[in-house]
């Protein structure tokens, strides 16, 4: 059994369940960079640099609603996804395995309105994770730091909807105030040319 979280909030708390989601599985590449050439067939594509398109994740959620407050909560769900200025947080725990899975996402498409909540309703939700290749590290601290060493550009989710975005090489302090003992920080960027020190690494993506 899944355990999904929004930005801090069990979906049992919405009262909602999942019922099918796809996009977890692998990343599709994107087109190879090629190089014509006068006079010559076809043409020479660039093998050395390999980059990924986005994430798009499709969740269809089972809801039933039978009270005012069970509308209400509904609509506190529908404000998740759409936070100001930084994606919603979507955290996924395997209850049998302990295999815990986070994703920085934007929402692109969903169909919940007012209406849909008088009974009950099975509703599509669309998301994109626009820094699919990343490092998730696990922190139990009050404060987190990270030691990056990289010519490319990177962002830190510090797992308490801070982000800091367009990070080079140096040391990244964070303190948090949120008063949880857990969090899941993503690091995200061209990951595979980037070292990085100083948290328990608990998962990687690079494809």
């Amino acid at each position: 059994m899944r355990t999904y979280n929004f930005d801090g909030y069990d979906l049992d708390y919405f009262g909602a369940r999942v019922t099918e989601i796809t996009g977890l599985e692998g990343l599709k590449a994107r087109s190879l960079d090629r190089t014509t050439w006068p006079g010559q067939h076809g043409s020479q594509p660039n093998r050395l640099v390999l980059r990924f398109q986005d994430r798009e994740i499709s969740m269809f959620l089972f809801f039933e609603s039978i009270s005012m407050l069970a509308r209400q909560k509904a609509s506190q769900f529908r404000a998740l996804l759409y936070p100001h200025g930084r994606p919603v947080r979507l955290t996924i725990a395997d209850d049998e395995t302990g295999e815990v899975l986070s994703y920085d996402l934007d929402t692109i498409s969903e169909e919940i309105s007012d209406f849909v909540y008088n009974d009950m309703a099975e509703v599509q939700l669309k998301f994109v994770e626009t820094d699919p290749i990343k490092n998730v590290y696990i922190c139990n601290s009050s404060s987190a730091s990270i030691a990056i060493a990289s010519n490319n550009a990177l962002e830190i989710s510090w797992g308490d909807k801070m982000l800091s975005e367009d990070l080079f090489t140096g040391t990244y302090t964070h303190n948090y105030e949120d008063g949880k003992s857990l969090h899941y920080i993503i690091v995200s960027g061209v990951i595979e040319e980037a070292t990085i020190t100083g948290l328990t690494l608990l998962y990687t993506v690079r494809q």
